[in-house]
């Protein structure tokens, strides 16, 4: 709720955000599609029992049988969809930060954020600068990135 608070808040056109996250939509169905499925659901029980998230009522439901040896796992299933929805958000807080936030103030964030480490000689300053530096190039590295697609088009 907090991070759709956050998304509303910035004004950012949402389809860019949704464009943004291909490539995690890309990671989250292979993370989804090998949780769901194995081909020997007695390891994967054991492996699951130790700590780890609930599958609510899905935990210590029995595999299905798909095709031959590969078999469904529900509790796989809601384990993975539970770290999927953690890593969407995380990715998606970040880009809302990056994208409402000038890099100047990021930058400044960053500095006073580590200032603390100064006193035991971290070169606070350089991470700063460098950090700087490669938010000013990940427009130019996507940029390039779109001229290759063009190109590779073409």
């Amino acid at each position: 709720m907090v991070l759709a608070a956050l998304l509303v808040a910035s004004r950012l056109p949402t389809g860019i955000m949704l464009r943004s996250l291909v490539p995690l939509y890309v990671l989250m169905a292979f993370a989804l599609a090998m949780n769901s499925f194995s081909f020997s659901p007695d390891a994967v029980a054991t492996a699951y029992g130790v700590g780890g998230v609930s599958s609510g009522v899905f935990e210590g439901a029995a595999p299905v049988a798909v095709v031959g040896g590969l078999y469904f796992l529900a509790d796989g299933l809601v384990r993975s969809l539970f770290y999927c929805l953690r890593i969407f958000a995380m990715v998606l807080a970040s880009l809302v930060l990056a994208y409402s936030t000038p890099a100047t103030q990021l930058t400044a964030g960053l500095a006073w954020f580590m200032r603390p480490l100064a006193r035991v000689r971290v070169p606070v300053n350089d991470i700063a600068l460098t950090f700087t530096l490669a938010l000013r190039f990940i427009p130019l590295a996507f940029e390039e990135l779109h001229q290759v697609k063009l190109a590779q088009m073409a």
